[in-house]
């Protein structure tokens, strides 16, 4: 908002029905109705929040109802007999914003954020401010998945209508953020080595012989770069550590880039230093490229400065003893210590969600690509909900206790059963479910 551009968010859902339902007065179907709910609850929470934004940031969000920032386009809307009658339906208003009017739908005086459907904006639909695609459905074909996802591969614009393609920020403005299930796994690591055969393509040695030639456009017309520029290009890239002894472009070129610290050109250069060096952009360089990994895999956790201190030593010396316990249980008072112990001590937690975030870095090397791995975890947040979309889904109790204590069901149902306890887990995680498993 604060870079004047707006965002879109693109959900692919399942069933039409789901989103619009024809047979309800509001036709409204269960996703429009969640939407509108949690939109609501969490606009409420950001607002009396203790986070500050903008005084223009939160008026623009007063204004914007939970009804009026969603709207869905689907390809049967086209064959209802409401399509014909725009002033029965505001299916033909989504028609005509969503497929028609792309400047106003990129307006921020417009309020649709949320665009629903179910196939019908797969392919030939093409809007570059889509920085969000939430997948509410399942696919299992790769051309699908590659025109879904698409949807979002594009430079945004601001405002006055600009691409934001600067290369300073491209890689830190233009992140779609997909959020799908693991199925996706394989769909990525395809996408990523095809993405590695394309890049093979473009030229990556910044020497003489790729300047020599190369037309630089100014304002009276254009400049061929002749062998005298091109030789002093390439010292200056080498001089100043901007690339190594084979002429691959580093790092710090690209750091200094984007921190508008590069060293001044040679004086005979100066007056094209933007040409020139939009020029050195388009050789391929892997520490240009975000970084692809894949949040999910597993990381080492690094020794920390714990690990050296005299005390965790003396902690070691302690615990690293091996032992064998022998342990003989009776049933019944194990029953009944482990009653006596819930009534003392057990508390359930309430419901925590935990939000995983990750994105490409700015780095990518071909090791990468060969494995297939490009995202990391960014961002972990954990917070608390009085309420769960899960709670229709059975929670087998008895089955996670048991698997956890390695205690017969039996066993776990006679501990619970002659516990008030259990009354804790009626609010938390699937409470309704929990007790009917009993």
């Amino acid at each position: 908002f604060a870079q004047n551009i707006k965002v879109l968010s693109l959900f692919f859902i399942d069933s039409v029905a789901k989103y619009r339902d024809y047979d309800k007065e509001d036709e409204k179907g269960e996703y429009a109705r969640v939407f509108e709910q949690e939109y609501a609850r969490i606009l409420e929470k950001l607002l009396s929040g203790t986070a500050t934004y903008s005084k223009s940031y939160r008026t623009y969000l007063e204004a914007i109802t939970p009804f009026g920032t969603h709207k869905g386009y689907f390809s049967i809307d086209r064959k209802t007999s409401k399509m014909s009658d725009p002033k029965s339906s505001t299916d033909v208003l989504a028609y005509d914003l969503i497929l028609k009017d792309k400047e106003r739908l990129l307006s921020l005086n417009e309020p649709t954020r949320f665009i629903f459907t179910h196939s019908a904006l797969r392919e030939g639909w093409d809007n570059p401010n889509v920085f969000t695609i939430c997948m509410l459905k399942h696919s299992d074909s790769t051309i699908s998945r590659r025109q879904e996802v698409g949807r979002g591969l594009r430079l945004s614009v601001n405002q006055s209508g600009d691409r934001v393609d600067d290369s300073a920020i491209v890689h830190d403005v233009n992140v779609l953020h997909v959020v799908t299930n693991e199925s996706y796994t394989d769909f990525v690591q395809g996408l990523q080595t095809e993405l590695k055969n394309e890049l093979s393509s473009r030229p990556r040695l910044a020497n003489r012989e790729y300047f020599l030639g190369k037309i630089l456009p100014t304002e009276e017309g254009w400049v061929e770069v002749d062998s005298e520029m091109a030789g002093k290009l390439e010292h200056y890239l080498s001089f100043n550590e901007y690339t190594d002894w084979q002429h691959h472009v580093l790092e710090k070129y690209h750091d200094d880039r984007k921190n508008d610290t590069l060293i001044p050109l040679p004086i005979e250069l100066k007056p094209y230093a933007n040409q020139i060096f939009e020029l050195v952009d388009t050789v391929f360089s892997f520490s240009a490229l975000p970084e692809i990994i894949d949040d999910r895999k597993r990381r080492k956790n690094p020794l920390n400065e714990n690990f050296h201190k005299q005390e965790f030593f003396n902690l070691w010396e302690r615990i690293n003893k091996k032992a064998i316990y022998r342990v003989k249980f009776n049933s019944d008072g194990l029953v009944e210590n482990c009653r006596t112990a819930l009534e003392d001590k057990l508390k359930v937690t309430e419901l925590q969600i935990i939000r995983k975030t990750g994105e490409q870095s700015d780095s990518l090397t071909l090791d990468d690509l060969d494995s297939g791995t490009g995202f990391e975890t960014k961002a972990v947040k954990t917070e608390l909900s009085l309420e769960s979309v899960h709670d229709a889904i059975a929670y087998d109790l008895l089955g996670a206790i048991s698997k956890e204590t390695q205690l017969t069901r039996r066993t776990v149902a006679r501990i619970l059963s002659g516990s008030s306890a259990i009354d804790q887990f009626k609010h938390s995680l699937q409470n309704t479910q929990s007790t009917q498993c009993l």
